[in-house]
């Protein structure tokens, strides 16, 4: 598919000069006409076509484990071992995984929680989001293999740059011998625990 207003500028740009009824019309009752002025502004619309027809595809649990669990972990490279850090995984009974990763000073999150007990059950609180009504369009999970210092989004730098920036400062105080935050001893496989991290962990 492609959208009309791109549709009707490469039909400019290779002076074809046809309102939307007679496009219409030839879609219709002609379709080879139709196809022919199709190659004329897209000689790859045919692949396109399949592409947009082939049903995305899906993906088992494992699959789903193994782009974003890794790609979490180079977002926060050091968060089997702060203490600044939890994080949980749930598959749902449809099939989805859900994940999540809380950064932040356990004290502060202990006192948070209570006043927002949606935070420990994989919700997001509405005052939250900007928009609560407004649907999410899926990411495809392909998208995560691309490497994290290439994610330009806004939110995103925004959000992650002072985490990796505070843990990066705790591993310098780790390898000088002070006092550091990087003292918890987890692994990957601590996210297929049964029983999710808390805040109010010891």
């Amino acid at each position: 598919g492609t959208k009309y207003s791109r549709f009707a500028r490469a039909l400019r740009l290779n002076n074809v000069y046809l309102n939307r009824k007679v496009l219409s019309q030839l879609a219709i009752f002609d379709r080879p006409v139709f196809a022919s002025i199709m190659t004329v502004i897209d000689e790859k619309w045919p692949e396109r076509l399949e592409q947009w027809k082939t049903p995305p595809k899906q993906y088992t649990v494992q699959e789903m484990d193994a782009i974003a669990i890794p790609w979490i972990e180079r977002q926060l490279p050091q968060m089997y071992t702060d203490t600044n850090v939890r994080f949980n995984r749930k598959v749902a009974d449809h099939g989805a995984v859900e994940y999540t990763v809380d950064f932040g000073d356990p004290e502060q999150w202990r006192e948070y929680l209570p006043q927002t007990p949606e935070l420990a059950n994989f919700n997001i609180p509405d005052h939250w989001v900007k928009d609560a009504n407004r649907g999410s369009e899926p990411w495809k999970l392909d998208y995560l293999n691309f490497p994290g210092e290439k994610n330009d989004n806004r939110d995103y730098i925004r959000l992650m740059e002072p985490a990796k920036a505070s843990q990066l400062e705790e591993e310098e105080k780790k390898e000088k011998g002070e006092s550091s935050r990087l003292t918890k001893e987890s692994s990957r496989d601590d996210w297929f625990n049964e029983e999710p991290q808390s805040w109010f962990d010891n």
